[in-house]
């Protein structure tokens, strides 16, 4: 099994990760940590961290890094409600060392992982009105506005990928930027229309049209490559030229 994961590149992989997600993720060898955290599985408090605390999640290690009393003094002899806790409940010697290692893996974690870079001021997402139009729009056929929001699987199950692209994953967040200023809002309207058929050689030819409207520049005609040629590819490659021709800014 393993010698098939390897084989066909399959990785534990997403473009966008839910904060409740990442605080499930193991915090010791950690999927998109830096190399320091491995130096840090060797400190002399680990064992207390897992064994006392038992703390394996980054959420159980947020919980410690996160403790913020106005009476904790960085000492063996603190007696802040926390540390004496740790200290008479857990049977910790020194819970102000294990706080401070906490912190010390909290920011090993990449930002794509990080729970400090994870939620963005600006998130790509419709407004609940737009939601609304879209679900009526189905129905009817009418127009549909693009919806930018990236898929959040709710388990860690489900983040597997498959035929992954070889080479270090990516560690920066998805995001998306805000319009500038002077940047137009009207929405962009295309047509697609597509094409497959399978022709005397037998091979399979997929294409695709887009019209945005009439003499307009942007109308384009695609063929795809014969390796993606197929049923369900022809919308996706027109969506895709689409998506990556048009601003940022302009809602489709």
């Amino acid at each position: 099994m393993i010698k098939t994961a390897k084989k066909h590149n399959i990785r534990w992989e997403t473009t966008s990760v839910d904060s409740v997600l990442l605080r499930q993720l193991p915090a010791w060898f950690h999927i998109g940590a830096t190399s320091e955290l491995n130096k840090l599985n060797n400190n002399l408090y680990v064992c207390c961290l897992m064994k006392n605390h038992k703390a394996i999640t980054v959420g159980q290690i947020e919980s410690i890094a996160n403790r913020q009393l106005s009476s904790h003094h960085k000492n063996k002899n603190c007696q802040c409600d926390h540390c004496i806790s740790d200290h008479d409940s857990l049977s910790c010697a020194k819970p102000f060392k294990c706080k401070k290692l906490a912190c010390e893996i909290l920011q090993c974690i990449l930002p794509k992982w990080n729970l400090n870079t994870v939620c963005h001021k600006f998130n790509p997402d419709l407004s609940d009105k737009q939601h609304t139009s879209n679900e009526k729009a189905l129905k009817t056929r009418d127009e549909v506005l693009f919806d930018p929001r990236l898929p959040m699987e709710n388990c860690a199950e489900d983040k597997f990928r498959v035929f992954v692209k070889s080479g270090p994953p990516s560690i920066s967040p998805a995001s998306q930027a805000p319009p500038p200023r002077d940047a137009q809002t009207e929405t962009l309207t295309a047509v697609i229309d597509s094409a497959y058929h399978i022709d005397q050689d037998g091979e399979h030819v997929s294409g695709a049209g887009i019209w945005i409207n009439n003499q307009d520049l942007r109308n384009k005609q695609l063929r795809l490559p014969d390796q993606l040629a197929a049923p369900g590819a022809r919308e996706i490659g027109a969506l895709l030229h689409i998506a990556q021709t048009t601003p940022k800014s302009t809602p489709l």
